[in-house]
């Protein structure tokens, strides 16, 4: 291999991901701008509220993805999103962002605004941004088809499930399938458990994106997670985590 096809490209996207607000929002002022979004699941709060307070939810999340500036929005959902309507009702109830989906019937298994690119050869659930970059998403109960998703083609695997052994908390809660898939990949992210928030690396880069705290004191969010995922010449992509930014959520 030469100098030229192992070095870095200039094409870097900046991802930042999130996952388990259940119902509650960051601050737009002072959210991290990208190139994708990315919230993993539990947008909402299906516990003691009733329909309409998760409709009243639903729209606000979508506002709230509204006036962010990421001209890249990919949803998955999560468990607590189960109680909502099908997975096209919900995708309508929040047109800001794209719904990642292997949903029965729906041809094109990801709604796509006019700010993500698609390519003739992807797959069901998967969608391809800036050209290059190509992400594969599976909703919360999907984690059984993730070969479908052909990961092996994949930069980026989106799913609410942890994959098991790998930041999935005391209880090992993880899912073997989806562990197996994410060996196929540079890049892993999800949430679920809110105990194993945090990131690490093994071969794969695996990223638990959950903002919801662990303890009584739930009045705060845990940042989101800053990625700058680079494309190589003639190889798969290089994936570092923005110490900078939490660092200085941290300290402030």
């Amino acid at each position: 291999e030469t100098e030229k096809e192992s070095k870095i490209t200039s094409k870097c996207v900046k991802i930042v991901c999130l996952s388990d607000t259940h119902g509650r929002l960051h601050s737009a002022e002072n959210f991290p701008s990208g190139d994708v979004l990315i919230h993993c699941g539990d947008f909402v709060d299906a516990v003691d509220c009733t329909a309409d307070e998760r409709a009243a939810q639903l729209s606000e999340f979508n506002q709230w993805l509204h006036s962010l500036p990421h001209p890249h929005k990919l949803v998955v959902t999560g468990n607590h999103e189960e109680v909502l309507p099908n997975k096209h009702l919900l995708q309508q109830a929040i047109p800001a962002a794209t719904l990642l989906s292997l949903a029965e019937g729906d041809e094109s298994s990801a709604h796509q605004p006019e700010d993500v690119e698609s390519a003739p050869s992807m797959k069901p659930g998967t969608l391809m941004v800036n050209g290059w970059l190509r992400i594969g998403g599976l909703c919360w109960g999907e984690e059984g088809r993730v070969s479908e998703l052909g990961c092996e083609s994949l930069d980026v695997l989106v799913t609410h499930c942890p994959p098991y052994r790998h930041l999935d908390g005391r209880l090992r809660s993880g899912n073997k399938q989806l562990a197996k898939a994410a060996a196929l990949v540079p890049l892993h992210i999800f949430g679920h458990v809110h105990e194993a928030h945090g990131h690490l690396t093994d071969n794969t880069v695996f990223v638990n994106a959950s903002c919801f705290p662990v303890g009584e004191d739930r009045t705060y969010l845990y940042p989101p997670t800053v990625l700058d995922i680079f494309q190589n010449e003639g190889g798969k992509p290089t994936v570092t985590v923005d110490e900078t930014f939490i660092a200085s959520v941290q300290s402030g």
